[in-house]
């Protein structure tokens, strides 16, 4: 996984009054407090991740096959593409692997 940097900002405000007081002017005060926490970013291996599927698509035509959770079903689309169109020879996979972030401790 990739370590990632984020950060949040709560912020806290602090009023003597509404910006006067009898007839004088106050001061209002404004904090922030700045969090920092490290992430870790890569594929997501948990039991409920979704499945990595792929699909086979002809470059030639655009015709893509189902997809599937086996890169075997893909490959067997393809042969069978290529026997009904044996001009078309090039082939592109699409893949879809699920990826999350992990929260670290806060700094």
């Amino acid at each position: 996984m990739r370590d990632v940097h984020s950060g949040s900002v709560v912020r806290h405000s602090a009023t003597a009054g509404s910006g006067t007081e009898r007839g004088r002017s106050v001061a209002v005060v404004t904090r922030a407090v700045h969090r920092f926490r490290e992430y870790k970013f890569g594929p997501d291996l948990q039991p409920a991740a979704e499945p990595i599927t792929s699909a086979m698509q002809c470059k030639a035509c655009g015709l893509t096959g189902g997809t599937a959770e086996e890169p075997a079903d893909g490959s067997a689309w393809a042969v069978g593409h290529l026997k009904a169109n044996p001009d078309h020879l090039e082939y592109r996979e699409h893949i879809r692997r699920p990826y999350r972030f992990e929260a670290g401790a806060w700094q």
